[in-house]
């Protein structure tokens, strides 16, 4: 036993320091499959990638969107004659703040055997974000990441956005953003990312399965 001891200890020296590559956390289990979203759905394409990763039954953009509160333009009314309207374009999109539109009720009307749970940006001490997004990836928790588009990438318009984590690096604090509104994924600093979330008051909407745990308490 001590000779072995010693040549997991030699083996590990000789490894070096770690690389950025090993830093990198994700998910243990399946990866996502992408699922382009339609206009004013990227609410819905996420959650779609996170039911078809855990291969559970995924269900049309437009019954998501409008079980979760969707606002539209006047003009699309005859197309989701389920939604409500408004002219003003910041309102548009999924609103699944009240108790009739929220995440949980949508899963539970669904039998969706999944737990659910908002984590806002502040409530996680600045230094512990990129652990709590770690924690979580190694939990096979799925994060929705809501953020001001323009924010973020210092392009384009001062809008809510969502996208799903795919992978943070620990080492360098960047973080995977799987958007689906674009087939390719997009790495980011995670200054940067908090800078949008923080701008648009949102945070983490993280998913799980019922054994395991949503990670959010740090001191």
């Amino acid at each position: 036993m001590i000779a072995v001891a010693k040549n997991l200890i030699s083996d590990k020296l000789n490894q070096g320091p770690p690389t950025t590559k090993d830093m990198i956390v994700q998910h243990p289990g399946n990866s996502y499959i992408y699922e382009q979203s339609n206009f004013l759905m990227c609410v819905p394409a996420c959650l779609n990638m996170i039911l078809k990763r855990r291969n559970l039954t995924t269900y049309p953009q437009a019954e998501i969107a409008c079980q979760l509160g969707l606002v539209i333009p006047p003009e699309l009314i005859v197309k989701y004659p389920g939604a409500r309207t408004s002219a003003d374009e910041e309102d548009w999109g999924v609103h699944p703040q009240s108790d009739r539109t929220t995440i949980e009720g949508f899963l539970r009307k669904k039998g969706i055997p999944l737990v659910f749970k908002y984590i806002g940006a502040r409530e996680v001490p600045p230094d512990s974000i990129i652990d709590f997004l770690s924690d979580n990836l190694q939990q096979d928790n799925d994060i929705i990441v809501g953020y001001n588009y323009a924010k973020v990438f210092k392009e384009g318009k001062n809008v809510g956005h969502v996208n799903l984590i795919k992978s943070v690096n620990t080492l360098i604090e960047t973080v995977e953003l799987l958007d689906p509104e674009h087939t390719e994924t997009k790495t980011v600093l995670l200054k940067d990312l908090m800078r949008g979330v923080l701008d648009k008051r949102d945070g983490f909407w993280v998913f799980g399965e019922s054994n395991r745990r949503i990670i959010s308490t740090y001191i």
